[in-house]
C-alpha cells in the first residue's frame, strides 16, 4: 500500500513538472513573439517618422493595424500626421501655412506622447527620436520659414512684366528675411545670403 502511495505521488509530480516545462515553452514562445511584435512596431513608426509614405503604402500598413490593433493604428497614424506637418512647414512658401503646420506637428507630438502612448507600448528609443525631431525642425525652422517666404514672392516677382511690378515684390522679400533677422533666432549667414541674393535681383531692375 505504501508503494502505491509513493507511485501515486510521484506521478502527480512528474505531471506537475511536465505541465510547469510546458507553461514555461508557451510562455517563453508568448514572451518572444510580443518582442517581435514590439520591435517591428517600434520600426514602422521609426521609417513613418523618416520618410514621407505614399498613399498607398498607407493604406497597406494602416488597414491590417487598425484591424488588430486600432491603439497601435492611431500613434502609426499621428506619427504619419507629424511627418507630413514637418514636411509641410519646411517647404511651404506661405508663411502661415508653414507657422500653422509647425504648431499642429508639436501639438501632435504632446497628444502622443502624453495621451495615447501610455495606453500601449512604444520604446523609449522611438519617443526619444520623436522629440528629437521635433525639436531639430523648430530649430531649422527659424530660418526656413522667412527663406521659402521670401522666395515665394521672389517667383511672384520674377513672374510680372513690368520692372515696377517685380520690384514690389522683391520688397516684400526683403521684409520677409529683414523679420528673420529681427528676431535673432534663425541662421544669420544663411538669411543674410538670402537677403543679398534678392538685393542682387533689384540692383538688376531699371
Amino acid at each position: 500500500m505504501l508503494e502505491v502511495g509513493f507511485i501515486i505521488v510521484a506521478g502527480i509530480l512528474l505531471l506537475m513538472a511536465v505541465l510547469c516545462q510546458c507553461w514555461r515553452s508557451a510562455h517563453a514562445k508568448a514572451k518572444a513573439k510580443a518582442l517581435a511584435w514590439q520591435e517591428a512596431f517600434d520600426a514602422l513608426l521609426l521609417h513613418t517618422l523618416r520618410t514621407r509614405l505614399t498613399q498607398e503604402e498607407v493604406l497597406r500598413l494602416s488597414e491590417p493595424l487598425h484591424r488588430q490593433y486600432p491603439m497601435h493604428c492611431m500613434v502609426f497614424t499621428g506619427v504619419k500626421s507629424i511627418r507630413e506637418s514637418i514636411d509641410m512647414a519646411l517647404g511651404s512658401k506661405n508663411r502661415e501655412t508653414a507657422e500653422s503646420r509647425m504648431t499642429y506637428a508639436a501639438e501632435l507630438v504632446e497628444r502622443i506622447i502624453n495621451e495615447e502612448v501610455p495606453l500601449i507600448a512604444v520604446s523609449p528609443y522611438v519617443l526619444d527620436e520623436i522629440r528629437t525631431t521635433l525639436k531639430d525642425t523648430q530649430e531649422k525652422f527659424k530660418t526656413v520659414v522667412h527663406i521659402n517666404a521670401s522666395r515665394g514672392h521672389v517667383e511672384k516677382a520674377l513672374s510680372l512684366k513690368t520692372d515696377k511690378a517685380k520690384r514690389k515684390h522683391f520688397g516684400f522679400a526683403v521684409e520677409e528675411i529683414a523679420k528673420g533677422l529681427a528676431t535673432g533666432r534663425g541662421d544669420a549667414v544663411a538669411l543674410a545670403s538670402a537677403l543679398a541674393s534678392v538685393e542682387e535681383r533689384i540692383s538688376q531692375l531699371k
